[in-house]
């Protein structure tokens, strides 16, 4: 640079020096001797001027390195600007464009140079209100000093549209706002993602829900179906027990010893399927009520020990003693448990014994923590087959059912149950030498000695027959569920006074409570019933808080059906058909009974027998005209009604055991609560059985009705008759069922057919009517 410098230095003078030797040279005279001077200045002037240009240019390169960084930061901010994938953008105060950058003009198919200076309604390719919207949301930003994050919609210079999200903020110099700068990032990639992952979002719920539904429904139809077939083997078993108390040849006891054992067989594996219908809803609950476990442990023996004397086993029980301590849980679930054990362990065993022992780990004033054991001398199993034991309806191989038979639900009704109570069932088995099942659970603990809450104590053996004091309501519709739950009562001490629907038992509720009265102490609720059903009953009748427990009495016993039974306030549910020992229990929850005998079979027999009579003439006498009342229901469109007659048709089958009429009228009643109408054929079905239960009941009702050879009862006279008809008329205003056991006195009065006819049908209304007629004449 400096040899540069010194070159145009020498040049200048070079040529000063030849124009001043040119001059000389073509005339030395005194003109040009007097130019010298002049030329001398000038040279010297251009001399000058030449340095101070040199000068400036010298100063000029000594400011380049800063000038040239200055270039270098502008240049790369331009292309980084012009190289972000994002939309850029910046506006001054009249939203005009001051620059924006390639991403910009390429999106919208305009060069830089036609924006700039222009807004958006007058250069941008999009329709008015997106430009409008645009010019709204950078005003506010502006006014406000806030920035804005934003998913938008901005067509490209080919009309598709694309997703945005733009973040605008003030554009501000020296502290104040002269504009608005925005960046815009393409997510429509994202928001296509976003919809096809929503789409399988929806989709997998829908597929979850579908196979919820499923298992819901799975759950419930086997827990319908074994009500269905639980029905008529309680009656089997129940008829069967009959039997084998009467006086009948060897023969026919052998007979009826096999239907009975096989029955109790089935209806144990029917049991196990609505148990685990149960489990898999999340409705097995537990009770916490005092027990002994010794007497658990003897009624486990009882249970196991006649198959393990018929395959030769010997049996070993212990229960290490926790003196003077009752344990707190459910005796009942727990002893399901160990039987389920045990029969398994039964069953595999061909020879050795099985061990029953319970020993205490630990224990404090109010709880003690003890280890249960099952041991036995069976096939044993490997480790694979017993990671397949605790799966529900598999057992440890294919041909396990087919060789020792059941369900394969045992062990996982068992593991759920032990689970539920707080411990963990686990095995240690070897084949060929046996198996050992183990569970450890806690127990809150109370004095045996002088305890309220022992009294609750469940009974876990067959009931002796109760005897309580007290009064029951019963609202039930149906006559025939009247007759046979108020004979059932009544065996065992209960008034009842009877209510038709629900509004009725409201009603009564409502007059003792404002007479000041003794409530009932306890009420048995139907579900469905005409007027009122038993859920809207229960629930008026809590909010009066009178404190007696209701039971809900119905053939829906299903999973859902008890929970929404205990949401609306039941204490208990108990199906119909029941047997006694399952209505004894549940009055045992309620009431302390006074009293505790044993019932001969004689009575038993006889009672059953009177009952049956009974409920055979009233079902001839209702349902002559039923296929008909259905039928003209149907063709009204009264859905309702037509339902509550299909569905009153079945539990009266049921009680009479008839299950081809059972069948029929559930399949009717099913399909008006699902589809609001019933099909020809299912109703032609329905007519044709019920033809022929009433063509085979008929004669046996007449013969009840009174045969010839039967003594007729002395009539009384008008003054006892008036006596006895002011004694009944109490009774009949009160719906008290106690009136039922006057029939025969009342059938000594004069004319008192309709009256009695209206009392067996427990239509206590009407009986006042015909009442009130008797004593007018």
């Amino acid at each position: 640079m400096r040899k540069t410098y010194g070159r145009i230095i020498a040049l200048t003078l070079t040529v000063i020096i030849l124009t001043f030797l040119q001059t000389g040279c073509q005339s030395i005279d005194e003109t040009a001797i007097a130019a010298v001077p002049w030329i001398i200045a000038a040279s010297l002037s251009f001399l000058c001027v030449l340095i101070l240009v040199v000068i400036l240019i010298v100063l000029s390169r000594k400011q380049d390195p800063q000038t040239k960084e200055l270039r270098m930061q502008t240049a790369m901010l331009t292309t980084l600007f012009d190289t972000i994938p994002d939309i850029i953008f910046i506006k001054d105060l009249d939203l005009r464009f001051i620059n924006l950058n390639k991403a910009f003009s390429e999106h919208f198919g305009f060069k830089k140079k036609d924006l700039v200076g222009k807004t958006d309604v007058e250069v941008l390719n999009v329709p008015t209100e997106i430009a409008e919207r645009f010019n709204e949301r950078d005003r506010r930003i502006i006014d406000e000093g806030k920035a804005i994050i934003e998913e938008e919609v901005v067509p490209n210079a080919e009309g598709t549209n694309m997703f945005f999200e733009t973040r605008k903020v003030p554009f501000v110099l020296d502290g104040e706002t002269v504009g608005v700068m925005g960046i815009a990032r393409d997510i429509s990639k994202r928001k296509e993602l976003e919809v096809e992952l929503e789409a399988n979002y929806e989709e997998a719920i829908l597929l979850r829900k579908a196979a919820e539904a499923a298992s819901r429904s799975k759950s419930e139809f086997l827990a319908h179906m074994s009500h269905e077939i639980r029905t008529p083997m309680n009656s089997i078993i129940g008829f069967s027990e009959l039997a084998l108390d009467s006086d009948i040849p060897q023969n026919a006891k052998d007979y009826f010893t096999k239907i009975l054992k096989n029955s109790e067989w089935l209806l144990q594996i029917i049991n196990d399927i609505l148990d685990i219908s149960k489990i898999e809803s999340g409705n097995m609950e537990l009770e916490k009520i005092p027990f002994s476990l010794p007497e658990l442990f003897e009624s486990c023996r009882t249970l196991v020990l006649p198959k393990a004397i018929e395959k030769g086993l010997v049996l070993h029980f212990y229960a290490e003693p926790n003196v003077g301590k009752a344990l707190l849980g459910d005796p009942i679930r727990l002893r399901q448990s160990l039987v389920n054990l045990l029969s398994n362990a039964v069953k595999f065993s061909d020879s050795g014994e099985v061990k029953l022992y319970s020993e205490i780990e630990s224990s404090s004033d109010n709880s003690v923590t003890m280890r249960f054991c099952i041991k036995d001398s069976g096939i044993g199993m490997t480790d694979e087959q017993i990671e397949r034991v605790y799966a529900p309806f598999l057992q440890a191989e294919v041909g396990t059912t087919r060789k020792y038979g059941g369900t394969g639900l045992g062990l996982a009704i068992t593991k759920n149950i032990v689970e539920s109570m707080g411990g963990i069932l686990e095995v240690e088995s070897t084949p060929e030498i046996g198996s050992t099942f183990s569970f450890t659970l806690t127990f809150d603990t109370v004095d045996e000695a002088g305890s309220d809450i022992f009294e609750e104590t469940i009974v876990l053996g067959e009931l002796d027959k109760p005897t309580f004091k007290g009064e029951i309501l019963l609202c039930e519709d149906n006559v025939m569920n009247q007759q046979v739950i108020c004979e059932h009562l009544s065996k065992v001490g209960l008034k009842t006074v009877v209510a038709e629907n629900g509004q009725v038992g409201v009603g009564i509720i409502k007059s003792r409570i404002e007479r000041g009265a003794k409530q009932f102490d306890l009420i048995f609720m139907d579900i469905h019933m005409p007027v009122m059903d038993g859920l809207d009953a229960a629930e008026q009748i809590i909010a009066l808080n009178i404190e007696t427990p209701i039971v809900a009495l119905t053939a829906n016993i299903m999973s859902h059906d008890r929970e929404l039974y205990k949401e609306k306030g039941m204490k208990d549910c108990v199906g119909k058909p029941f047997t006694s020992q399952e209505l004894w229990r549940c009055l045992m929850r309620f009431l302390k009974p006074i009293a505790v005998t044993q019932e001969s079979a004689v009575i038993k027999e006889k009672s059953s027998s009177d009952l049956q009579q009974r409920l055979i003439k009233t079902f001839v006498k209702n349902n002559k005209e039923k296929a008909d009342e259905l039928n003209s229901a149907i063709e009204s469109g009264d859905i309702k009604l037509a339902h509550r007659i299909a569905h009153t048709l079945k539990s009266n089958a049921a009680q009479l055991g008839k299950t081809a009429l059972q069948q029929a009228a559930k399949a009717v009643e099913n399909q008006l609560n699902t589809e609001g109408f019933a099909n020809p054929q299912l109703l032609s079905v329905l007519e044709s059985e019920l033809a022929t239960v009433l063509a085979e009941l008929e004669p046996l009702a007449n013969e009840s009705s009174g045969a010839s050879d039967t003594p007729q009862p002395e009539v009384l006279d008008k003054e006892s008759s008036k006596e006895l008809l002011l004694k009944i008329e109490p009774l009949l205003k009160a719906a008290d069922s106690d009136v039922v056991k006057m029939l025969p006195e009342i059938k000594r009065i004069p004319g008192s057919e309709k009256l009695v006819e209206d009392i067996e049908n427990y239509d206590f209304k009407k009986a006042e009517a015909s009442l009130a007629f008797l004593m007018s004449i």
